[in-house]
């Protein structure tokens, strides 16, 4: 679970998040579904969780192209986008209205 079974970048921090998200969804279905049901309850599982997955790697890898780029003048570039804005109050307000 978390970032085995999603392979989110690391720079996300979100493996051990995703890992209890997938915990509570899992048990969850497990608890509901009638026990001979197993592959009807791990389906329910995967439908519900993939889309916050794809969510958190589509995030990640965002992130890893602004953080790590090759180039120096965007690098420039985005630090001074960073400096001279409230990038983080932003992203935490963001994150705060997703939940």
């Amino acid at each position: 679970m978390g970032d085995a079974a999603h392979a989110v970048l690391p720079i996300s921090g979100m493996g051990a998040s995703l890992a209890l998200q997938d915990a509570r969804v899992l048990a969850q279905e497990l608890a509901t579904g009638h026990s001979q049901c197993r592959s009807r309850a791990l389906a329910r599982f995967e439908q519900q969780r993939s889309e916050a997955a794809e969510s958190v790697k589509r995030e990640a890898r965002f992130e890893a192209a602004v953080m790590f780029l090759e180039s120096e003048h965007l690098r420039r570039l985005r630090n001074k986008v960073v400096k001279h804005t409230p990038l983080f109050g932003l992203f935490i307000k963001h994150r705060a209205t997703d939940s």
